[in-house]
């Protein structure tokens, strides 16, 4: 059985995108094969804070910034993920 190149071009054309995909989320700061747990905390200032920047407990990192969004009072929702590995107790407060 012989496979035609058009199903060979496709087949490579699928694959292709799907690194490509892959290959940009994991750049944007985003495992893709690794859960994580959500979290969302509320600024009057952000200054300095972008998405994909590090989350840190202690100086270690367990999770990145994923979305920003400005409130019409003025302050920010920050949703941040965290590596399910690193439990997070509830009364945490995070701080900038």
């Amino acid at each position: 059985m012989k496979i035609s190149n058009e199903t060979k071009i496709g087949a490579f054309t699928a694959i292709a995108i799907t690194a490509l995909l892959l290959g940009y989320s994991y750049l944007s700061g985003n495992d893709v094969f690794s859960g994580s747990n959500k979290f969302y905390a509320v600024y009057r200032s952000v200054e300095g804070l972008t998405v994909s920047k590090p989350v840190l407990v202690n100086g270690f990192q367990v999770g990145r910034v994923s979305k920003m969004e400005l409130q019409n009072d003025g302050r920010t929702i920050v949703e941040f993920k965290v590596d399910k590995q690193y439990p997070i107790p509830t009364n945490t407060l995070a701080q900038l």
